[in-house]
């Protein structure tokens, strides 16, 4: 089994993106369109649905590195997709974006949609890789599909902001938590495994990142995030700490991430979706470092995944019962 860490994994990943990417960039694309697509794509980003997808694949000593790197690909550029049209005008009307102006702004607007259309085409193509059987492609087409669409995915998610009455955990789920499934029970596809196990993982994480970005969006600082914040007041939209307050909220994100924690299912490496947990929690408090002193008391003790090595995490795991196995 190949020893891999995140690092080794986003590197793999970053590889593959900008293959994919400057394979289908060819000459017949318009400069213009070509330079914004490429704007959207690359910077400063996460890149923390494409590692969780890697993390569970590689969390099995089979997986199929080729696929992994295949769906990794979709999901990042639905994601960035996703970001160009969230912050088109008619939207959020966000001028900055990891940092940098965003596309609208840089390109134009008309621009900026053709550049969400065209990363939504190229995600698809990429679950037609070169280790994608006729088997995968027919069960990773449709669901990310339901997880980009107008039923309960990302689709649904930006529509829900135009509805008067709006329920907070099912807005949380489709605009977000939706691709984070996709994610892993892709990855879990490509290891070998039963995707099914590992949807409320993925949900969980989805949450989780959900309610992080609320409390950025209302505790953040622009600098920090590399895009505005205030947007949901600004815009009047469901938001986590507008509901429940900053308190509630910090504690709904850290429950969200020990929900994802004890619903890992039992691969060879539990450590590696684990430590992408760590991830984003210390991206969380790097964002802003005293949200969890001052917004929630203090525990007695520390809950166990934050004082965890990643060894002991394996030994947690192998000491719980397997759940049971639901075929996807």
């Amino acid at each position: 089994m190949e020893h891999l860490d995140p690092h080794a994994l986003v590197t793999r990943f970053d590889d593959r993106l900008k293959e994919h990417v400057d394979a289908y960039l060819g000459h017949d694309v318009p400069p213009q369109l070509h330079a914004a697509i490429r704007h959207a794509v690359f910077g400063s980003a996460g890149r923390l649905r494409p590692l969780l997808c890697l993390a569970v694949a590689h969390s099995y000593p089979d997986a199929d590195g080729d696929l992994a790197l295949s769906a990794a690909t979709a999901v990042e550029l639905i994601h960035c997709a996703s970001l160009v049209h969230d912050d088109l005008p008619c939207f959020d009307d966000a001028d900055t974006r990891r940092g940098r102006p965003t596309v609208h702004v840089q390109y134009g607007e008309s621009l900026a949609v053709l550049t969400g259309d065209a990363l939504i085409v190229m995600a698809f193509e990429a679950l037609t890789g070169p280790s994608s059987t006729p088997h995968a492609i027919s069960r990773l087409v449709p669901w990310l599909a339901r997880a980009t669409g107008p039923a309960g995915g990302i689709v649904a998610g930006q529509a829900w902001e135009a509805e008067p009455d709006v329920p907070l955990a099912g807005y949380h789920r489709a605009k977000t938590a939706r691709l984070f499934e996709f994610a892993v029970m892709a990855g879990a596809l490509a290891g070998g495994a039963a995707p099914g196990p590992w949807r409320r993982f993925g949900r969980a994480v989805g949450m989780a990142y959900q309610a992080a970005d609320d409390i950025a969006d209302h505790a953040g600082a622009s600098d920090r995030l590399g895009k505005p914040v205030g947007q949901d007041d600004a815009h009047h939209r469901p938001n986590a700490v507008r509901r429940e307050g900053i308190r509630k909220a910090m504690r709904g994100f850290e429950k969200a991430l020990e929900r994802a924690h004890r619903s890992i299912p039992h691969p060879a490496r539990p450590e590696l979706p684990a430590a992408c947990l760590l991830i984003l929690r210390k991206r969380v408090l790097e964002w802003f470092p005293h949200a969890t002193d001052t917004t929630q008391p203090r525990p007695a003790k520390p809950p166990r995944l934050w004082s965890q090595s990643a060894g002991e995490l394996t030994a947690h795991h192998a000491e719980r019962e397997p759940p049971t196995r639901v075929e996807s």
